[in-house]
């Protein structure tokens, strides 16, 4: 049984696909066996892998709906019996993706700015993830909430944001800061360790990365995946009849499962967006 790690955030523009491929891409440079799995339906993270140049394999599985939320469980479940890493994109806004993925994942990185509107919605989705951890029976996810898109460090605004994240009660990873290998990489299809190695953003990657595999290594492996699907069905329902639920054991059925994509590129997290 492998490892799951969500990456979400009811708020789009924050980085979320940017933090998703270049952990998932950091792992699998370091030979791990990776699967990136892109659930939004913008399919950022499939146009950066359209290229195949990433070091992990990428999956997309867009999540639109509720009955998407509950089905997507045993495909998710599924990849990460044969792999040893399964890193997923989520999609922003749709709560129900956001707590199936907090009932099955080992951990969720929560990708965030630091501003006034930015820490609303990262205490909604706070929200959910602690009301998903009373409903798992005692399999908690582990929370890392992961600063993005902060200017070079030493401004006194900033180090005050970063303690009001601190103050929400769960653990703060080192922050991302805005740097252009993140675009750079986006634009070359590949990760920032590949094109821009040493460079500040893969030096925050590298501490992200690092922050995160302490906090696994100290989890025991597999807690959550046996209650996931049936609580998952209890809270975000299923429709009656759907035939779009894959099989548990190996995500046969899941329409949305193509290897790539290629579409119009969206911006990481080297600039400025509505989402990313």
């Amino acid at each position: 049984m492998g490892r799951l790690v969500a990456v979400g955030n009811l708020e789009g523009g924050v980085g979320k696909s940017t933090l998703a491929v270049n952990l998932a891409s950091a792992f699998a440079a370091g030979g791990r066996s990776t699967v990136l799995i892109d659930t939004d339906p913008q399919q950022t993270a499939a146009r950066w892998a359209a290229h195949r140049l990433l070091p992990c394999q990428l999956l997309e599985a867009p999540i639109r709906d509720l009955a998407g939320a509950g089905a997507w469980v045993g495909y998710a479940d599924g990849i990460r019996r044969t792999n040893e890493l399964v890193v997923v994109d989520l999609p922003a806004v749709l709560a129900a993706a956001l707590a199936a993925a907090c009932l099955l994942a080992d951990a969720v990185l929560i990708p965030t700015g630091v501003g006034r509107v930015d820490l609303g919605t990262l205490q909604r989705t706070l929200h959910h993830l602690r009301a998903a951890r009373r409903e798992s029976r005692g399999c908690t996810p582990l929370a890392l909430i992961v600063p993005t898109r902060l200017p070079a460090p030493g401004l006194l605004r900033r180090r005050v944001d970063l303690h009001a994240l601190a103050d929400l009660g769960e653990p703060v990873a080192p922050p991302l800061h805005f740097d252009p290998a993140f675009e750079a990489a986006f634009a070359a299809g590949r990760w920032v360790g590949d094109i821009a190695r040493g460079s500040r953003a893969h030096r925050d990657l590298a501490a992200v990365q690092s922050r995160l595999e302490a906090a696994l290594e100290a989890r025991p492996r597999g807690s959550a995946a046996t209650l996931a699907g049936e609580t998952v069905a209890r809270l975000v329902g299923r429709s009656a009849g759907s035939s779009a639920r894959p099989s548990r054991a190996t995500g046969e059925g899941w329409p949305g499962a193509l290897p790539f994509a290629s579409s119009a590129a969206a911006a990481p997290l080297g600039r400025e967006t509505s989402r990313d």
